[in-house]
C-alpha cells in the first residue's frame, strides 16, 4: 500500500475506535514516511495530540511482515521507558492494525554531522540502551542478519536489546531531551552493536571513521567492545553491502552503504595493525 493514507480514507469504525483514545479529531497532518507502515499521521484530538502509524487490511507476506514489525515496536515500549516514548493505545479494527504514541516535541531527526551537539546526546542515550537486556519477544538476532557473512558468527552473539537502524531520522531531539524511535526492527545481540551501527551512520553524515568511533567512547559497552568481534562485524557488514550493490549496481543507496561500510572496515583493520 502507498505511504499516503489519509484520516478520512480510514473506515468509519476505525476512526471511531481511535476517537475512544484521542477524543474527537479536529485536524491532522502527515507523520512522515516509513518503510513498514502505510499510515503515519499526527492527530489533534480533544484529548491532546498523538502520532499514529499502522497497516491496513490484506494478505500476503509483505503485509504480514509489516504487522509483525508494528507489533514488536508496540510490545517493546514498556522495556524502553527511559529512551523511547510510551505506547498510548492500540487499535485493531476492520483489518487495520494501528498504534498510537505521543506526538513528541522538537525535531523529528538528529543532526549527526561532525561537531553537532546532538551527537553527545545520542551517545548518552546509547549508553542507557546498552544496559537493557533483550526481552523474550525479540527473536531476531545479529547472527541472523550478519552471521553468514563472517567466519566468526559467535562474535555477534549477545543478549542486549539492539536498534538495527540508528540513523538520524530515528531520533527525536527537543532541547536536551532525545528519544530513539521505530523499534520494529529490534535485534538481540552484543551491547556494542547499536553504537557500531551508529558509527556507520556518523560516517555517512560526514565523519572520519576514527573520529566517529571516538565520538561514542563515552559508551562503556562500545569503549570496552572486543576488537576482534567489532572487526568481524565490520567486515561482515561490508561484505553484505558489497553483495547488495553487486545485485543492483544502479541503486544509489546500496552503493553508498557499500562504500561507507568498506571504508570503516578497512580503517579498523589498518588501525589495528599500526
Amino acid at each position: 500500500m502507498p505511504d499516503s493514507v489519509t484520516w478520512l480514507s480510514l473506515p468509519g469504525p476505525v476512526r471511531e475506535a481511535i476517537h475512544q483514545h484521542t477524543g474527537i479529531v479536529t485536524w491532522t497532518s502527515p507523520g512522515g514516511q516509513g518503510w513498514s507502515t502505510s499510515l503515519r499521521l499526527i492527530l489533534q484530538g480533544t484529548n491532546g495530540r498523538a502520532f499514529i502509524k499502522g497497516t491496513g487490511p490484506g494478505d500476503g507476506d509483505i503485509l504480514a511482515h509489516q504487522r509483525r514489525r508494528l507489533a514488536l515496536g508496540a510490545d517493546l515500549a514498556p522495556h524502553l521507558t527511559a529512551i523511547s516514548p510510551p505506547l498510548l493505545f492500540r487499535v485493531d479494527a476492520e483489518g487495520w492494525n494501528i498504534t498510537g504514541w505521543p506526538a513528541l516535541p522538537g525535531r523529528p531527526w538528529a543532526n549527526q554531522a561532525p561537531r553537532s551537539p546532538d551527537v553527545p546526546k545520542i551517545a548518552g542515550l546509547l549508553a542507557t540502551l546498552a544496559q537493557v537486556p533483550a526481552p523474550d519477544i525479540v527473536t531476531g538476532t545479529a547472527r541472523d542478519d550478519w552471521g553468514h557473512w563472517t567466519d566468526n558468527p559467535d562474535a555477534l552473539d549477545g543478549d542486549s536489546l539492539c536498534h538495527s537502524d540508528p540513523k538520524a531520522s530515528n531520533f527525536v531531539v527537543d532541547d536536551d531531551h532525545i528519544w530513539l524511535v521505530d523499534w520494529g526492527w529490534a535485534l538481540r545481540g552484543p551491547a556494542w552493536l547499536t553504537p557500531a551501527l551508529t558509527v556507520l551512520s556518523l560516517i555517512e553524515s560526514g565523519w572520519d571513521p576514527g573520529d566517529a568511533e571516538q565520538a561514542l567512547m563515552t559508551i562503556p559497552a562500545w569503549r570496552d567492545a572486543p576488537r576482534p568481534a567489532v572487526q568481524a562485524f565490520a567486515d561482515a557488514n561490508a561484505r553484505m553491502w558489497e553483495r547488495a550493490a553487486e545485485k543492483a549496481p544502479s541503486h544509489r543507496l546500496r552503493r553508498l552503504k557499500r562504500d561507507i561500510s568498506r571504508l570503516w572496515a578497512d580503517y579498523r583493520e589498518t588501525s589495528w595493525q599500526t
